[in-house]
């Protein structure tokens, strides 16, 4: 069992990636939030969804503690 799931819906298809590494997890996150209609980040033991992107804002949502890794995701990213 994996500790990050990142679920992408697209209109012909949806990937799934299972991975215990965060960095993984984040990279896959942002390289499929533009693209696709809709991209989850799941908790691997729980099955609790901890980020939630479709492309409307009314629609997203993310845990606490999320909020922090992905913006501290972003800034590196951004940044470097």
């Amino acid at each position: 069992m994996m500790n990050y799931n990142v679920s992408a819906k697209y209109s012909n298809a949806k990937v799934f990636v299972e991975t215990n590494d965060l960095h993984i997890a984040l990279e896959d996150f942002w390289n499929k939030v533009d693209d696709a209609e809709e991209v989850d980040i799941i908790n691997g033991f729980t099955g609790e969804v901890l980020v939630h992107v479709d492309g409307n804002p009314e629609n997203t949502w993310i845990v606490d503690e999320w909020e922090m890794i992905l913006l501290g995701s972003l800034m590196c990213r951004e940044w470097g």
